[in-house]
């Protein structure tokens, strides 16, 4: 799949340390988890595509229902982040 990269970080890892490339990405979610996620990727594919997107997007601060989450889900701004690289 084009255009797409998954980066992430152990449970316990700290935010300092840097995300690792994954190859793959399991989600376990209920059909309205599922539906959740798809509005923020919806609504962030739009921005990215207006070109609104600042750096990174948190699911968390999309959603005020998972703001208590042990884990994140982060959209990075590839135009931004490949020319740190």
């Amino acid at each position: 799949m084009g255009g797409l990269e998954l980066f992430g970080r152990e449970i316990n890892a700290s935010d300092e340390e840097q995300p690792i490339k994954l190859s793959e990405v399991s989600v376990m979610a209920s059909p309205d988890g599922l539906r959740r996620l798809a509005r923020f990727f919806e609504h962030y594919a739009s921005e990215l595509e207006a070109r609104r997107l600042p750096d990174h997007a948190h699911f968390t601060d999309f959603e005020r229902a998972n703001r208590d989450s042990p884990v994140e889900i982060v959209i990075a701004n590839p135009a931004l982040y490949s020319k740190r690289s």
